[in-house]
């Protein structure tokens, strides 16, 4: 069994990285006949690569780093509104999963919800809430990394597709969607019963409300939001980077 590379035509029929396993026997075959008979084998590529081709380690990789985290916690700084800077965190958190990984994304995470309580945003009694919005941060991007990545059956079996984030797929399209739609409704659970169940015992007054409000349906609408907006950036930079 050998790889062997198609026709130029015959390669805008496949996704990227992809190769023709064929016999020796059926080596000189027509395309058409290829695609029936021979298995398509798609190399598994990072996320990074589907939409910006850093390398592992590198200044530019450093300075998307930064840049992110910036945009992570400035927010808090200039706006005091869950309205603002939860869609803007979220936001950040999608890109950088895509463009550096999860565990770049992970890291990202454990900034905002000590900015919130520095800058007043979160109110000083609902400190012990810092460390779960922390975790409710990774459940975010690890939910959304990994249901990204679930194989899926293609439309034309013999052509399977690329799970990766790409806008000229839209098997992939409504992956990222559906990714995004299960990490936020996973990310809401976590913080709305760690709120209910594990911190407002804790407390007493109107602060307990105010945790309840905070921590309930608005973190799924700021995830949600975010998750959108990334979404279009991505997008953008996908159809960017292919017009060049």
């Amino acid at each position: 069994m050998t790889a062997t590379v198609m026709s130029p035509y015959a390669r805008t029929r496949m996704p990227q990285h992809s190769y023709i396993i064929v016999s020796d026997e059926l080596r000189n075959k027509p395309d058409d006949f290829l695609f029936q008979h021979a298995f398509v084998y798609t190399l598994p590529m990072p996320p990074v690569s589907r939409t910006l081709a850093l390398p592992a380690f590198s200044k530019q990789r450093v300075l998307i780093f930064s840049i992110l985290w910036l945009l992570s916690v400035a927010p808090f700084f200039l706006l005091h509104s869950q309205w603002i800077t939860g869609p803007f965190v979220n936001a950040v958190l999608i890109l950088a999963t895509v463009i550096l990984g999860p565990a770049e994304a992970m890291v990202i995470g454990l900034f905002p919800s000590a900015i919130a309580l520095a800058s007043g945003l979160l109110p000083l009694p609902l400190a012990p809430m810092v460390p779960f919005i922390m975790i409710g941060n990774a459940v975010y991007v690890g939910v959304f990394h990994a249901v990204r990545r679930i194989p899926r059956k293609p439309k034309n079996p013999t052509i399977p597709r690329n799970n990766e984030f790409s806008s000229d797929s839209s098997d992939s399209l409504v992956s990222s969607v559906s990714s995004i739609i299960i990490a936020s409704v996973t990310k809401f659970l976590f913080l709305f019963l760690a709120a209910k169940f594990l911190i407002a015992p804790l407390l007493t007054g109107p602060i307990t409300k105010t945790l309840i409000t905070m921590m309930g349906w608005p973190q799924l609408a700021t995830a949600l939001i975010g998750g959108a907006i990334a979404l279009g950036i991505l997008t953008q930079l996908r159809t960017n980077q292919r017009s060049q």
